[in-house]
């Protein structure tokens, strides 16, 4: 395949693609330092929820050995790809991928306990951010909500588990490369093979309504909401964001700034925010204005001038040729989920196709599923005129079975009025006020051994129960009946789960 740069002012070099090992590499001819990236299309989203982070550890693993190389390098895991990255002289790229790759198919397990209780620092400082905790109220624990709560794996994950998961999901049909010049030579990919897998669906939370609202008690309003992929929906919300931007800073000055971000999820959907944090008493105006700002480019579109400026900025962003590398990144991610190739000259085509009425659709066809963030009640109807669906922030259903109070009552816990409903599907949590968390058995998706007497079950829709033994009347019977129902392939656990390895006395 060969590409030809587009023209008006930004000659991009051609794109061509070729393969090694099995691999396909994308590369063009790029002035400046030799780059390259291997990406795999597993990520954060593909694991199961007690598998949490063991694709941050397969990639810990592999560029461990590599710790002396001199030359710039690194890696990550994102929701639906890994990703590792270097820059230097050919043969230097060349060595790092053959390094890499071998280290996947024969991960140094030796160093697995190091490596989580590295990672396990580096998390406990992490914050998911407000991206992420949208992503997790809108598909919980699982998918892509994942990318909002921690990582259980690093905890207790095993050597046979991690080395599974690399040789299931780091394979040669799940990898693609790229580089800023032709691929080096000597570049060779030692991987395993392996069936693709299909893509993780985007599934909401199963219960959950749009669009929606959720009362929270932050100083702030987000949004967040699902579209189709294209440069209009992008384009999109760089203008609302811009727009609500002139309202409440430069016209109002009761915010700082408007915040936006647009992450694509597969090949198909992305998902799009915006917000910003303000004083209490300028919430109400703050979510007005965002919301009045996604309707009327739904109903009207922006302006021709709006469109202008965006497809002015984008062409902009391509006026050197760096700009190259991102179109190899995107081409290489097209391939890994799925899409068809697709030239530069067709995003270019797409961008100078863009006109006001294509991105009031994109608009249109996004508002249903829209989350509202905000203290409050929201407004009286959303935008397009429907209803707003509250978010539960509790469970709709209270199992039926055995009561069980907290330890001490009545008489030292007398003023305690939460209880436990214990039953063959599950368990609930009710509050004094009767409201309700429940976990069934069935749509448990990890069950985490926090230490020899609690235990916390985590929900498929986010929900999560911990159960502490001390805390309740029999709570130690409780706890060991729990564990006998949870399947144990559900376990977080390094000394009961399936394939759990303790962590080695620190040095």
């Amino acid at each position: 395949m060969e590409t030809e740069g587009a023209d008006q002012g930004t000659p991009l070099p051609a794109m061509h693609r070729t393969e090694v090992d099995g691999v396909p590499v994308f590369w063009a001819d790029v002035d400046g330092p030799a780059v390259g990236a291997l990406l795999f299309g597993v990520g954060r989203a593909d694991e199961p929820a007690p598998l949490g982070g063991v694709s941050h550890l397969v990639e810990h693993l592999a560029l461990a050995p590599l710790s002396s190389v001199e030359h710039s390098h690194n890696g990550f895991v994102a929701g639906w790809r890994t990703v590792f990255h270097a820059s230097g002289t050919p043969t230097e790229l060349a060595g790092f991928f053959d390094r890499v790759s071998a280290g996947i198919s024969d991960l140094p397990l030796d160093r697995l306990g190091m490596e989580r209780r590295i990672l396990r620092q580096e998390s406990a400082s992490r914050d998911p951010g407000i991206v992420g905790r949208l992503l997790w109220w809108r598909f919980g624990n699982a998918g892509h909500g994942l990318l909002g709560t921690d990582e259980p794996a690093l905890g207790w994950v095993g050597p046979d588990i991690v080395r599974d998961w690399a040789r299931t999901r780091f394979t040669r049909e799940r990898a693609a490369a790229w580089f800023s010049g032709r691929p080096p030579d000597g570049l060779t990919f030692h991987l395993p093979s392996g069936p693709p897998s299909p893509p993780t669906p985007i599934e909401a939370i199963d219960g959950v309504r749009f669009p929606a609202h959720m009362t929270w008690g932050m100083n702030g309003v987000s949004l967040s909401w699902l579209v189709e992929r294209s440069a209009a929906s992008a384009v999109a919300v760089q203008i609302a964001a811009q727009r609500a931007r002139d309202i409440l800073r430069f016209e109002r000055g009761i915010v700082y700034d408007v915040l936006s971000d647009y992450e694509p999820l597969d090949g198909i959907t992305a998902h799009a925010y915006m917000g910003a944090d303000c004083a209490p008493e300028q919430v109400t105006g703050v979510r007005d204005a965002l919301l009045s700002v996604l309707e009327a480019l739904g109903r009207e579109g922006p302006t021709e001038e709006e469109v202008r400026r965006q497809v002015r900025a984008f062409r902009d962003s391509q006026a050197v040729p760096q700009a190259m590398l991102g179109h190899l990144d995107h081409a290489v991610a097209r391939h890994l989920q799925g899409q068809p190739e697709r030239s530069v000259a067709d995003l270019y085509e797409e961008y100078d196709a863009l006109r006001p009425e294509t991105i009031a659709t994109a608009v249109a066809r996004a508002l249903p599923t829209l989350f509202l963030a905000a203290p409050g009640t929201p407004p009286s109807s959303a935008p397009g005129g429907g209803p707003w669906f509250t978010y539960p922030l509790w469970s709709t259903q209270a199992l039926e079975g055995r009561t069980i109070r907290p330890a001490g009552w009545p008489l030292r816990n007398r003023d305690r009025k939460d209880r436990l409903i214990e039953s063959p599907e599950g368990i609930t949590l009710l509050s004094a006020d009767g409201q309700a968390v429940t976990v069934r058995i069935d749509s448990c998706v990890a069950y985490v051994h926090l230490d020899d007497d609690r235990r916390e079950l985590r929900g498929r829709d986010g929900f999560q129960v911990r159960v502490a033994a001390a805390e309740w009347q029999g709570g130690a019977d409780l706890v060991r009946r729990l564990d006998a129902a949870v399947p144990a392939s559900l376990v977080v656990c390094d000394e009961h789960g399936v394939g759990g390895m303790e962590d080695p006395p620190a040095t």
